[in-house]
């Protein structure tokens, strides 16, 4: 056990430790390790049967509640320790318990499901007032090809598309990210499909959309499905 338990810590220290893992640049100065390599240790090297769990370099990785989180526990005679990162919010849950029945990740599961929604709403700007670009809605309407329907149209003041017939069509919603008038850039939730693509709507003489190119296909209005 000398290796895996001859050391203690503090919340403060393990809050630091977890502050790292948040670090993108190059390493230097205050920056230890490089962003690359702690992206390569908070990844799947192993993937548990199910799917949902695996082991990185040092790290457990679960999926839970739609997040991915990354922590390690332990436990020595009379304490028990849990700690539960998510790089994507940028919180961290660390619990010290200095019993044998002590159940550390009883409250780290609360604190993520309770405590972390109400930090990022605390912390996260208050959405500005946005100006739409009257060009976009001229992009608004249904296309089709051989492969299939898409719809473009503007929520919440940006510009995405939908695949209408799809039994959930936000859980594949995309958005047009604006590159110039008429152009735009794919963005996809899953970043596969067409991420990244150009799409380009080709306007005709009286300025409605005659095609559109995505990547290297092509999708035509339609007045009706």
């Amino acid at each position: 056990m000398t290796p895996a338990a001859n050391m203690s810590s503090t919340v403060a220290d393990l809050a630091r430790f977890a502050m790292l893992q948040f670090r993108t640049g190059p390493a230097g100065g205050a920056q230890i390790l490089r962003g690359s390599t702690l992206r390569e240790m908070q990844r799947v090297h192993w993937l548990e049967p199910d799917w949902q769990a695996g082991r990185g370099l040092g790290f457990r990785i679960a999926r839970q509640h739609g997040k991915t989180y990354i922590g390690h526990g332990g436990s020595v005679l009379g304490y028990r320790t849990e700690v539960r990162i998510c790089p994507s919010d940028k919180i961290a849950v660390i619990v010290l318990t200095n019993a044998d029945d002590g159940n550390p990740l009883m409250y780290v599961d609360k604190a993520c499901q309770w405590v972390a929604p109400a930090i990022l709403k605390a912390v996260t700007p208050a959405p500005t007032a946005t100006t739409l670009n009257p060009v976009w809605q001229q992009s608004v309407g249904k296309y089709r090809n051989a492969w299939g329907d898409v719809q473009v149209l503007i929520l919440n003041g940006t510009l995405r598309v939908i695949a209408p017939l799809q039994p959930d069509p936000t859980l594949t919603m995309a958005t047009l990210i604006p590159v110039a008038d008429h152009t735009f850039r794919l963005d996809t939730p899953d970043g596969l499909s067409a991420h990244g693509a150009l799409v380009v709507f080709e306007m005709n003489d009286a300025g409605k959309v005659q095609r559109v190119k995505v990547g290297e296909n092509y999708v035509y209005p339609q007045a009706e499905w």
